[in-house]
């Protein structure tokens, strides 16, 4: 619901000022120059004049950090607002576990392990704010971008064209001009896994090989999320145990290879 006493006062975003007055034909050629960074911020301010902060949705909430993170680095107020403690309180003793694996290393997470939740969690919490360490999620929220200093007329143009030499290319296009994620995963483990039998293999170690694969082949890198949901679209099933979550039925093509020539 809108508030109408914001509605009512005037626009505080330069851009927003100068549409205000304008004719549509106007208005249009303002906005086709205006830096993207600029037309984004006018755009959240709309937003932000438009609904009562209480009744945000979650998945409101995360687009609007969404948009935020291309104009400021939200990482370090991140860090400082989140309630480590209740966090991992609220995550699952092996989520936990995971979070100190990620931070200090597999050794550490192994001695925690031996620890009940609450100490794990007092573990997880001190490590995390120390580090500055985010779960995933906000962690891609609020990675760093650099400002887009394009206009939108000119963002619009260069999109297109990527869209186009993309489909010339035969690839799938995920909204950056990138190749899908689905797509991209799939040929990742047609060229470098084994599939089938008895394999199996820990989700970090895929991940961080996936990151090589895509740096090596200039497509873009995804979080544990999108992978995890790219695998699960491909039947692979997933099981937690001590030492974190492993992928069944699915192996490094090096790690089978080396394994075959050992026997």
């Amino acid at each position: 619901m809108a508030d109408a006493r914001a509605l009512a006062s005037p626009p505080r975003h330069e851009l927003l000022q100068r549409l205000a007055p304008a004719h549509f034909l106007n208005g249009l050629a303002i906005v086709a120059r205006a830096p993207l960074a600029d037309l984004s911020a006018a755009f959240a301010e709309l937003i932000g004049r438009s609904l009562w902060l209480e009744n945000l949705k979650p998945s409101q909430t995360q687009n609007f950090v969404s948009l935020a993170s291309g104009l400021v680095d939200l990482r370090s107020d991140l860090c400082e607002a989140l309630d480590y403690r209740a966090l991992f309180e609220a995550s699952s003793r092996e989520d936990a576990l995971d979070a100190i694996r990620a931070i200090d290393g597999e050794a550490a997470a192994n001695e925690a392990g031996k620890l009940r939740k609450p100490k794990i969690v007092e573990r997880a919490a001190l490590l995390a704010r120390d580090r500055h360490w985010l779960p995933e999620a906000l962690a891609s929220l609020s990675a760093s971008k650099p400002r887009d200093e394009r206009s939108t007329a000119q963002a619009m143009v260069e999109e297109i064209a990527r869209d186009e030499a993309a489909k010339a290319a035969g690839q799938g296009s995920d909204g950056d001009g990138a190749p899908t994620i689905a797509r991209a995963v799939e040929r990742f483990l047609e060229e470098r896994c084994v599939r089938g039998g008895e394999g199996r293999i820990k989700a970090k170690a895929l991940l961080d090989r996936f990151g090589e694969f895509a740096e090596a082949e200039g497509l873009r890198k995804i979080g544990y999320a999108e992978l995890s949901e790219a695998l699960g679209s491909l039947g692979f099933e997933k099981k937690r145990s001590s030492d974190g979550v492993h992928y069944l039925g699915l192996a490094l093509r090096d790690d089978a290879e080396a394994r075959q020539a050992a026997e």
